[in-house]
């Protein structure tokens, strides 16, 4: 099986939150999960989809990272663009750094993750193959358009949420992983 990558551009300035910090674990209690990454104090990106069944129950999304702990609450999310923003109790946190322009094709991409929910780190690199955008007609007859980027690049399941760099180290997106036959 082929697995391809769709990024979902972080539309952060939609989210209200700029910079970016180190890959963490998503885990939702009792079981499943994904990965997810540090926007700003205490501020996660992650995959909606690694969290949308948390939205209207009583499951609890908990943050790992570095060997600590903590309870995350679901701040905002746009599920159209498959993001979603959690707040979490932390210190010690990795700040990264946000690319200041959008990749082009054939730019290397670098992603990373927890795959499985797992402590080890994934690395995958590739190529932007492609540059799509995914335009959704709602049942008002509104429509919304979202830019994506489409890559080869190894995910292992559990990866989804985690950031793409480009090869500067600078995020790009979020991993929005689905399988291809």
């Amino acid at each position: 099986m082929k697995y391809l990558l769709l990024v979902a551009s972080l539309l952060l300035s939609s989210l209200a939150y700029a910079g970016s910090n180190g890959v963490c674990l998503v885990r939702i209690e009792p079981n499943g999960g994904g990965s997810g990454f540090f926007v700003d104090d205490n501020k996660i990106i992650t995959a909606y989809h690694v969290i949308d069944g948390c939205i209207d129950n009583e499951k609890r999304v908990r943050i790992e990272f570095d060997g600590k702990t903590a309870l995350a609450k679901i701040i905002r999310f746009n599920a159209d663009t498959d993001v979603a923003l959690l707040e979490a109790d932390v210190e010690g946190e990795t700040i990264l750094k946000l690319a200041s322009k959008a990749p082009e094709i054939g730019d290397k991409v670098i992603n990373r993750g927890h795959p499985k929910n797992k402590w080890d780190v994934h690395k995958g690199e590739g190529k932007l193959k492609e540059i799509a955008t995914l335009i959704r007609t709602y049942t008002d007859g509104t429509k919304s358009k979202t830019k994506q980027y489409i890559t080869e690049s190894h995910v292992i399941e559990g990866m989804s949420g985690g950031p793409v760099f480009n090869e500067n180290e600078e995020v790009i997106g979020l991993i929005s992983a689905r399988t291809l036959d």
